[in-house]
């Protein structure tokens, strides 16, 4: 069984010979590989040609499509075999797609304009990532800043509920309510020693009179003391002792 025939080489076109001009059949089916492949391969680099050229079409709008006849200046002087050969090749197709040299000027403008925007866009890629390291840096500061204060803050509650815990007995209720027993305690010392008055002179008849003067001594001193606590408590309760309320 015999393989498939060779392919048909295209004619000869020209008096000056195959080297200096290319033939339209190689030129439309290169065309159409170029086209099978963009379409299979590269489809998302067409998209964003497309997309370039969209944005930039003052500049490649005005570049006439060069036709289906219109092969790169390099392969000018290649001979017919040679381009066969570079038909058959996928490697050498995609390398004169991907040249400079061989691109036709109405894909050359969008290309380097779509170079300029990825040139651009990597610049600001960086940039971000510089703003994204310090931005990490920052907020790790914030972090451990905002660590700091709390604990500081727990600490404060602590030295707070400390220095509450010391001055308690000092602060207003406790102080109102020390009064309020001493005046109790004070009008106690006084009715106990008006009863051992009374039952010193039941007991032993009159009582002496230097006992006397001594038992009013401590009388006059036990109320003096009852009568000033009481006319603190008086004061408090009608709002005149200021600095408490």
């Amino acid at each position: 069984m015999s393989g498939p025939p060779p392919p048909v080489l295209p004619p000869k076109l020209g008096s000056n010979g195959p080297s200096r001009r290319g033939s339209p059949l190689v030129a439309a089916d290169y065309a159409q590989r170029q086209q099978l492949q963009a379409s299979n391969g590269a489809s998302g680099g067409i998209e964003v040609a497309h997309t370039v050229l969209e944005m930039d079409g003052s500049s490649s709008g005005n570049m006439a499509d060069p036709g289906p006849k219109w092969i790169p200046t390099i392969l000018e002087d290649k001979s017919t075999r040679d381009l066969t050969d570079i038909l058959r090749s996928p490697k050498l197709l995609q390398a004169l797609n991907d040249a400079s040299t061989a691109s036709a000027p109405s894909v050359a403008a969008p290309r380097a304009t779509l170079h300029s925007l990825l040139l651009e866009n990597t610049q600001t890629a960086q940039h971000l990532l510089q703003l994204e390291e310090r931005l990490a840096h920052e907020r790790a500061t914030a972090n451990a800043q905002l660590l700091t204060a709390k604990k500081l803050e727990r600490d404060w509650a602590e030295k707070q509920r400390e220095v509450d815990s010391a001055l308690e007995r000092f602060m207003p209720a406790a102080l109102y309510q020390r009064l309020g027993q001493g005046v109790g305690e004070q009008q106690a010392v006084c009715e106990a020693l008006e009863e051992s008055f009374v039952d010193g002179q039941g007991e032993a008849g009159l009582a002496s009179e230097r006992e006397t003067m001594e038992w009013i001594k401590r009388y006059k001193e036990a109320k003096i003391v009852y009568w000033r606590r009481k006319e603190q408590k008086d004061r408090w309760d009608e709002g005149r002792v200021g600095g408490w309320r």
